[in-house]
């Protein structure tokens, strides 16, 4: 909805970060600092090499995100539309951080969506973790695409939603029901 209200490139790009957020569970700081010298599409394992952020958030000097087929298409997408600037030091985007923001904000206010009602990158961040952990990816494998070491981090990405618990629950324990009701 609130991409009618953008310029087409900036859409564009909008989107692209969106769902790069969704699909590899980066900061916004960090996809939008993107140079194209940090993507390895064509190494055996598709990944992002993730510099420091100004935030001091990731810990070391740079971490390498491993990206999934989703995330290498847009990335290649991004390259199409943009051959003007895919130099290796360009950044992916066209975009500064607080730019991005403003944008976003001003096309939901143009589409009427109320703050609250918004989706925000850091939202796409926790639904990557989600999805991830619900797949059975290991806490230590998604830690470290997304850029934490400590094993508290995860903590606050994402709680276990009750019908996924509800299934895990139900195929870890055997069933004690005899049909009868009898309780104790």
């Amino acid at each position: 909805a609130i991409l009618a209200h953008l310029e087409p490139d900036v859409a564009t790009q909008t989107l692209a970060v969106y769902d790069l957020a969704r699909f590899t569970g980066m900061r916004r700081s960090g996809i939008i600092g993107l140079r194209w010298d940090d993507v390895h599409l064509a190494a055996t394992t598709p990944h992002l090499v993730v510099r420091q952020d100004r935030s001091g958030q990731t810990k070391s000097t740079s971490h390498t995100v491993p990206l999934i087929p989703d995330a290498v298409r847009i990335l290649r997408e991004q390259a199409a539309n943009r051959p003007d600037r895919a130099a290796p030091d360009e950044r992916l985007f066209g975009l500064d951080g607080r730019s991005f923001t403003q944008n976003v904000r001003r096309a939901c206010n143009r589409a009427g969506i109320p703050p609250d009602q918004r989706a925000t990158l850091h939202q796409q961040r926790h639904e990557f973790v989600s999805l991830a952990r619900e797949a059975g990816v290991p806490d230590a494998v998604i830690r470290e695409a997304i850029g934490h070491r400590d094993a508290r981090a995860l903590e606050g990405y994402t709680s276990i939603e009750t019908a996924l618990a509800g299934r895990l629950l139900s195929a870890a324990m055997p069933s004690t029901s005899s049909g009868g009701g009898n309780a104790g």
